[in-house]
């Protein structure tokens, strides 16, 4: 038996967290190119923004953790907003504090087949079988398709609906703290685009966003200031927050190598931190505003082989870190494929074991830690002179 989705929904999946549930939400809304055919995953990860970087080493008493986003807007609400921004596209954003008034309205857009998007927190979804710990610490855009009874059938990434109940659904809501209960809406049908000169602005916005922080304290952080910061982190013996001193330890390690599988490759990001994906749309860009961006394309295309090498070398320096990051790997596989809440738990709890278990030695970690470093300063030179580019229009009028 076919889900039961709402009338408006003919488009489902991607390959971009948070970003193709809009996509779809715009596709079925009525966006279009010029020629009539829906934007692709590239051109909507173009016109969000693109590429960024920023970089986070937390230590607590307990742990240490890791996080690198890789896309111009960290967070997936501001990622998806500026979306909408830059295609000028006006929505209607609605947070409350009330658990029973979002419930209301949650009921109220099932009832109605109104195709939304929400924010929630990742743990708490039944079909990704992530610890419901993680909550309140994964954001995640997905977007309401289909609804009946007590369940919620989700678009998320995959090519089909997920299932999920109302109850998990509910709760999802509200686990984020910044974004509790908010939900986004079209306004009205799409219309035709100025699509040459949309992108043209997201292009020029985007780069000059690059180097921008979310807030001012985080300024050393992203960018081409964070990746050169990072550089030196990673092979820094004398500073606590270096590599050699920080994740030394082989639990500590671990920790560090497995999260650069995640994050360069899964986690708000497509494979090779999403490089591959801002190259392809900076070649659609080409065709679509008559301007050449061969030239950057070029340069984040070799950008692109240093971050899948980094993320080769992390998982090279031991079996554990290639096991962690093939199970991430069948994870994804499973969502696509409508994998059960208990297999996505059992992966977590094998990932959590081969950081626990491995005795990476502390010798092959300090190498690994600088053959990464070597990999971060190439990108910095392709990112930064292909940045330069961008932030002025990027190349020039194809003749």
């Amino acid at each position: 038996m076919s889900p039961p989705l709402f009338a408006s929904v003919s488009s489902l999946g991607g390959v971009q967290p948070d970003l193709s549930p809009a996509r779809n939400l715009l596709i079925d809304g009525g966006l279009r190119l010029p020629n009539g055919t829906p934007p692709s995953d590239a051109l909507i990860f173009g016109c969000s923004g693109g590429i960024g970087f920023l970089y986070g080493a937390f230590s607590y008493s307990e742990f240490l953790t890791l996080t690198i986003v890789a896309r111009n807007q960290s967070m997936p609400d501001p990622t998806v907003e500026r979306l909408f921004d830059n295609l000028g596209v006006s929505v209607t954003k609605v947070n409350t504090g009330s658990a029973a008034v979002a419930s209301k309205a949650l009921r109220a857009a099932c009832d109605t087949g109104s195709s939304t998007l929400f924010t929630v927190g990742a743990g708490l979804l039944d079909y990704l079988g992530l610890e419901p710990e993680l909550a309140s610490m994964a954001p995640r855009v997905v977007r309401l398709v289909g609804y009946e009874q007590d369940v919620v059938w989700i678009d998320d990434l995959a090519g089909h609906p997920q299932l999920c109940s109302l109850a998990a659904f509910e709760s999802a809501r509200g686990a984020i703290k910044k974004a509790r209960h908010q939900s986004i809406q079209l306004l009205e049908p799409l219309g035709p685009l100025d699509w040459p000169h949309t992108v043209l602005d997201a292009i020029v916005s985007g780069a000059r966003d690059y180097d921008s922080p979310p807030v001012p304290q985080f300024a050393s952080n992203v960018g081409t200031a964070g990746l050169i910061k990072w550089s030196r982190l990673l092979t820094d013996h004398r500073n606590p927050k270096g590599w050699p001193r920080m994740f030394r330890c082989t639990s500590a390690a671990a920790t560090a190598l497995s999260r650069l599988t995640e994050c360069l490759d899964i986690h708000y990001t497509s494979p090779g931190a999403s490089r591959p994906l801002f190259a392809e749309f900076l070649g659609e860009a080409s065709q679509l505003t008559g301007v050449d961006f061969s030239a950057p394309q070029a340069l984040i295309e070799q950008s692109a082989q240093h971050w899948s090498a980094i993320v080769s070398r992390a998982r090279e320096a031991h079996p554990n870190i290639e096991r962690f990051a093939e199970l991430s790997a069948t994870r994804k596989t499973l969502m696509r494929s409508g994998a059960t809440p208990e297999s996505g738990r059992l992966i977590s709890a094998e990932q959590a074991n081969c950081v626990c278990d491995c005795d990476i030695l502390e010798e092959a970690a300090i190498e690994t830690f600088r053959l990464i470093a070597s990999e971060v300063s190439a990108i910095v030179e392709c990112e930064r002179e292909a940045i330069s580019m961008l932030s002025v229009g990027g190349g020039h009028a194809q003749s």
